[in-house]
């Protein structure tokens, strides 16, 4: 199917699923998936008759909760745990950066598309931005396969909108694998000489945000319309692994600050659990940083034969095995 459609911008989730959006030579598919099973509906050029989109206010809710989560985790430590008030800076930042990319990526809508039969919300496509880039080509197609034309002109025309279409490189995928693999030298470093200096606290903070910014930019960019599941799923391996570490680093520090009251005038390197911290982060993040550079690999081997496969071989029904 990777070398026969084109997958379009934009994912949907659901409670029990989600749901994409796949481009061929004379339809658009609907996938909805489970994870335990799909299904599929064609939408063929021919027949679309209208596509319409509806502001929402989802991502307005989403940038409140986001904010408070920012506004509260700071002002929680500061007010009760002082001591403890750069991890709740730490947390204030991370909520912030997720404030940061729902603000960047616009907002929410409700996208429908209505045939002679049917008339079908696109789920996949929730946000304003990638609606109407959608909606525009998506006009173009119907508009060439709606025009009385000779079967050649209706194909070249085909042809030249498809060649139009840019396939993602997995740019921020093969980044994200670079930066888990750039930083086990210096957790090796922390094993072996369990040095406090703030020189490495900020390196430690740099790298800390580049990977945040490109896990999100893995998971929710709309250049993701082409990445694997495998690839897919390593972003969100990630990010649930920096959220695992966050929350472990926190109960750690709360629990050991109210134990032990001079814990921040101590070297916390050199203290056990930073240490099995660091053993921690080298067995995740070694075989996930390797994991996505190959999938990048794999990606970009496949791509060179989905740039140079026309639409008009597409096999529509090929799509359902």
């Amino acid at each position: 199917m990777a070398g026969e459609f084109k997958r379009l911008p934009g994912r949907g989730g659901a409670l029990l699923g989600f749901s994409r959006l796949w481009l061929a030579s004379d339809h658009l598919l609907l996938v909805e998936s489970t994870g335990f099973s799909e299904s599929y509906k064609r939408y063929y050029y021919r027949d679309i008759q209208s596509l319409t989109l509806r502001k929402t206010s989802t991502g307005l809710w989403w940038t409140v909760v986001w904010g408070a989560l920012a506004l509260a985790s700071t002002a929680l430590f500061e007010g009760l745990l002082p001591e403890a008030s750069p991890t709740g800076w730490i947390m204030g930042g991370i909520f912030g950066l997720f404030l940061l990319g729902n603000l960047l990526m616009g907002p929410t809508c409700a996208c429908h598309i209505r045939t002679a039969v049917q008339n079908e919300e696109l789920a996949a496509w929730h946000r304003v931005r990638t609606s109407r880039k959608g909606i525009t080509l998506l006009q173009r197609l119907a508009q060439v396969a709606q025009t009385d034309l000779p079967a050649e002109e209706t194909a070249k025309r085909m042809a030249d909108i498809w060649k139009e279409l840019r396939f993602y490189n997995g740019r921020y995928h093969e980044v994200l694998g670079w930066l888990l693999l750039l930083d086990c030298p210096f957790m090796v470093y922390h094993l072996v000489s369990p040095t406090d200096h703030w020189l490495l606290h900020t390196i430690n903070a740099i790298w800390l945000l580049a990977v945040i910014v490109f896990a999100v930019a893995s998971v929710r960019s709309k250049a993701s319309r082409d990445v694997s599941d495998g690839l897919h799923r390593f972003a969100w391996g990630v990010v649930l692994y920096l959220l695992v570490s966050v929350l472990v680093g926190i109960v750690l520090v709360v629990v050991l600050a109210v134990r032990t009251p001079d814990f921040f005038k101590r070297d916390v390197l050199s203290d056990p659990f930073s240490r099995w911290l660091n053993v921690y982060g080298l067995t995740v993040q070694i075989p996930l940083g390797i994991a996505g550079l190959v999938l990048v690999r794999r990606l970009r081997q496949n791509q060179t034969a989905i740039q140079s496969t026309p639409p008009d071989t597409v096999t529509p029904a090929s799509a359902a095995t």
